[in-house]
């Protein structure tokens, strides 16, 4: 018993750093947040290998910005994109 309780401050010290990381960010949006821009993507269930999948990214800024330009990449070559316009591609 006495073991258990010299262990026991360095679990609670993980313990509240596992929790602390996973607060969102306190940026529009939540997380995946950088320099006021925020980004947030999410894919359609059910998601198996080899078949399309729908995506649906979500850009929130603090401010407006002009001449914000978002990136894409993908290892497949064949990427539709529907119900928007993608400059560039």
């Amino acid at each position: 018993m006495l073991r258990l309780m010299k262990f026991s401050p360095i679990a609670l010290i993980v313990v509240v750093a596992l929790l602390a990381a996973c607060t969102p960010a306190s940026r529009p949006g939540g997380i995946n947040c950088k320099t006021d821009v925020c980004v947030d993507v999410q894919l359609s269930e059910p998601i198996r290998f080899n078949e399309p999948v729908t995506v649906t990214i979500t850009v929130e800024t603090e401010k407006d910005e002009t001449e914000l330009q978002i990136g894409l990449f993908s290892s497949n070559p064949t990427i539709i994109f529907e119900g928007g316009h993608v400059p560039g591609w």
